[in-house]
């Protein structure tokens, strides 16, 4: 009996259904899965079939009531294992996890996850899934530390901490994160997946600025004006992507198309405008979708945020991947951003995307003069009239959105890509034999109060453990060959194992 519910329970099926008895073939038919599959069982196992026969009619197990006592208890023994598990660990600190969704019900289940290292590998485990009352900063911190009090895992040992990019759990001051470390009177890092902060920084500089966001907008609307099917069974239409929000990967591959393929599209558009063949409506869309193209830089800043984009993607690749350390992935966001900044502060790079502009706004209709009352006065009040040409109005203008948007990817960067957590990354390259600073104290001295290990004790371990690993490890080894080693020798060399160090992809 047990066996099916955590069959079942395991895969996610229900066990009930409209009937619950198996007597009759209709009532077979409307029987649950559990019903169903402990008939089935019966049949195949007749040494069951004969115990099962002998028991009380009224011990059927059909009750929800048992059969939720049934998952419980199975739950608490995998809970169980888990407290085991973590009791022999290599180290009693742990990282603290947690994420939030609502279920069918509306109501909010937070879960509860604790990351350890046992045998030099690195496990997660899931310990509970919090049905939360509230949803305030204060509440959801008490609930957690509540929890781990209740299951036996001491806050003292939390070593680091990620959640996601809520408000309420990153909060600076009054999120989660923030909270947890005002309680606990010590610092514990908050790392939020690098990878989705990268996508965040490209989300809000779009957003920084109107003419990114309508280029998008327009990039929208012709993927759709392709779609029509006047359009593409009549033209040979280049593909275009559709944008998803959720990658930012979609941006630089929607944008690459659309510059790509600019003759192409002004071409079909021009086309199908004056296509006498087509619908009016049709030739509405074609014509103002041509004159936005035309009048708005369309091309110009799709050309610009490419060169953007472009400069992010080894970070998006690095951050992704499952097989390298997060000291590199570290340099890499830094060169980055140093990359960026260069952009910046070079204006040659910025004459080359605004001083070729093959489109520039019409001309005004009449020429603006100055009231000739206002003679030889001094004006302090701006009276609404442009002191450029059209032309040279439309270059500063697209010269200053273009230098907001890279301005605002610079500080999302630095304000999502902290100095403490990058540096805290970087301080791990003293953990790899491929550094030229393997196990430097110097580099190790953060860790060290993150771990609780004296920082005199360790130097005199790393005197023995250096020239013993470098022979043992080869110079391409990882951090998690480290740990391997460090396994066999955890008596000799307790200060340095208690070093949980973690690839990028697990973080």
């Amino acid at each position: 009996m047990a066996g099916v519910v955590k069959f079942l329970a395991v895969n996610e099926l229900p066990l009930r259904g409209d009937c619950e008895t198996c007597d009759s073939e209709e009532d077979c038919i409307a029987a649950g899965l559990f019903a169903k599959l402990f008939k089935y069982m019966l049949e195949k196992d007749k040494y069951l079939a004969d115990i099962t026969s002998g028991i009380p009619q009224n011990a059927k197990y059909t009750s929800k009531t048992i059969q939720n006592e049934v998952i419980e208890i199975l739950a608490s023994m995998v809970l169980k294992k888990i407290k085991q598990k973590y009791d022999t660990a290599d180290s009693a600190a742990f990282c603290l996890k947690s994420d939030g969704t609502r279920d069918r019900c509306n109501t909010e289940n937070l879960s509860v996850i604790i990351r350890f290292v046992c045998n030099g590998v690195p496990e997660e485990h899931l310990i509970d899934l919090l049905e939360l009352q509230q949803l305030d900063a204060d509440y959801i911190t008490t609930e957690i530390l509540q929890h781990l009090s209740e299951s036996g895992y001491s806050a003292d040992n939390i070593m680091s901490q990620c959640y996601d990019g809520a408000s309420v759990m990153s909060g600076v001051r009054g999120g989660v994160q923030a909270l947890l470390q005002q309680r606990l009177d010590r610092h514990i890092p908050y790392i939020h997946c690098y990878n989705h902060q990268l996508h965040l920084t490209v989300i809000h500089a779009i957003q920084s600025e109107p003419c990114a966001k309508r280029f998008f907008d327009l990039s929208g609307s012709l993927h759709s004006f392709f779609r029509h099917h006047f359009v593409s069974q009549r033209y040979n239409c280049p593909y275009l992507k559709r944008l998803l929000e959720i990658r930012w990967t979609s941006h630089y591959e929607v944008t690459k198309c659309v510059v790509d393929n600019e003759e192409i599209i002004l071409d079909i558009l021009f086309k199908v405008s004056n296509d006498d063949n087509g619908s009016a409506d049709l030739a509405k869309e074609s014509s103002g979708l041509l004159s936005q193209l035309k009048r708005r830089h369309f091309f110009k800043i799709g050309k610009f945020l490419i060169h953007l984009l472009a400069i992010l993607k080894p970070a998006n690749a690095i951050l992704q991947s499952q097989h390298v350390d997060l000291c590199s992935a570290a340099e890499v966001v830094q060169g980055c951003l140093g990359a960026l900044k260069n952009l910046r502060e070079n204006d040659i790079e910025f004459q080359q995307y605004c001083a070729d502009m093959s489109t520039v706004e019409p001309s005004p209709k009449r020429l603006r003069t100055v009231n000739p009352s206002y003679g030889d006065s001094v004006i302090f009040s701006p009276l609404g009239q442009e002191g450029q040409s059209g032309s040279e109005c439309a270059t500063a203008a697209l010269r200053r959105q273009m230098l907001n948007i890279l301005d605002t990817a610079v500080s999302e960067i630095e304000n999502r890509f902290s100095t403490k957590n990058l540096q805290l990354m970087q301080d791990l390259s003293g953990l790899m034999p491929k550094s030229n600073k393997f196990l430097d104290i110097q580099l190790l001295e953060p860790l060290c109060s993150l771990a609780g290990v004296a920082k005199t004790e360790l130097q005199n371990e790393i005197l023995v453990a250096r020239p013993m690993l470098s022979k043992k490890l080869p110079s391409v080894a990882e951090c998690s060959a480290v740990c391997k080693l460090l396994q066999e020798y955890k008596d000799a060399f307790a200060g340095l194992h208690k070093f949980c160090v973690s690839t990028a992809s697990c973080e």
